[in-house]
C-alpha cells in the first residue's frame, strides 16, 4: 500500500483515487493547481484528502473547456471563501444570534 503517514495519501495512491495518472498530477503540482502537503523521509510527495478533492474539480472543470488560468482562480476563490472570515476569539466576542437579529 501507498499511504503516507496518518492523513496523507501517496501518488502513487492519489492517482487510483482520482484516475489521473502521476504525470498529470506532478504536472498540476508544477502550474500552482496542486500543492503536496509535504514529503516523505524519502522524499515522496504526500497529499491529503483535500488535495483528492481538488484533483476531484479540476477533473470536472476540463471537459467544460476551463483552462488552467481558469481552473487556478476557480481554486484561489474557493480557497478564499473556505478560509474563516473572524478567528475563534472574535467569533467568540460576537452576541448571541438572538441579540444581533431583535424579532419585534
Amino acid at each position: 500500500m501507498t499511504r503516507g503517514t496518518e492523513g496523507t495519501y501517496a501518488i502513487g495512491e492519489i492517482s487510483r483515487l482520482v484516475d489521473l495518472s502521476q504525470r498529470t498530477i506532478r504536472y498540476y503540482e508544477d502550474v500552482g493547481l496542486l500543492h503536496a502537503a509535504h514529503r516523505s523521509p524519502g522524499g515522496f510527495r504526500l497529499y491529503t484528502r483535500a488535495a483528492v478533492e481538488r484533483l476531484l474539480a479540476i477533473k470536472q472543470m476540463k471537459p467544460l473547456g476551463f483552462t488552467l488560468v481558469q481552473m487556478s482562480a476557480v481554486r484561489t476563490a474557493l480557497d478564499e471563501l473556505e478560509r474563516p472570515v473572524l478567528t475563534p476569539p472574535d467569533r467568540l466576542a460576537l452576541p448571541p444570534p438572538h441579540a444581533r437579529y431583535p424579532t419585534h
